[in-house]
């Protein structure tokens, strides 16, 4: 059970499971809909950051899990599963409480997330989740 009376639907367990074991996705979008998390859309294997960008609500928060290609240099490229909160400037007032208060919740009732960011339009790059992600590889 989450906050607020929300819960998390079967269906978007079952994406995130899928996206965690299998290659044919890139990232699964979840909303808050008719108070249960379910899945929006997501993302073919060759998906990028920028293709989920044109994808996600201008003014609508969304949860996103993320198989991210992280380049490690000489060791090669390894996917890590990022939990991404996305909250644009100009949600609404109870859109930005409701998700927010539910993420925590959320993301406990999914294993094996290895990293979670809070993100906008502004911050939904490629260039700045690299850097968030090799900064908590780092400190790990």
């Amino acid at each position: 059970m989450m906050n607020l009376g929300i819960t998390a639907d079967p269906a978007a367990l079952a994406a995130y499971e899928d996206l965690k074991m299998r290659s044919n996705k890139r990232y699964v979008v979840f909303k808050i809909e008719n108070s249960h998390v379910v899945v929006d859309f997501d993302g073919a294997p060759e998906a990028t950051i920028q293709d989920l960008l044109e994808r996600l609500p201008a003014q609508e928060p969304r949860y996103v899990l993320f198989k991210y290609p992280m380049p490690l240099g000489e060791r090669g490229v390894v996917d890590r599963m990022c939990f991404m909160m996305y909250v644009p400037q100009g949600t609404p007032v109870r859109m930005r409480t409701i998700y927010p208060g539910n993420a925590r919740p959320f993301k406990s009732a999914l294993t094996g997330i290895q990293h979670e960011l809070e993100v906008d339009r502004s911050t939904l790059v490629d260039a700045d989740i690299q850097e968030k992600l090799r900064k908590t590889i780092t400190d790990a």
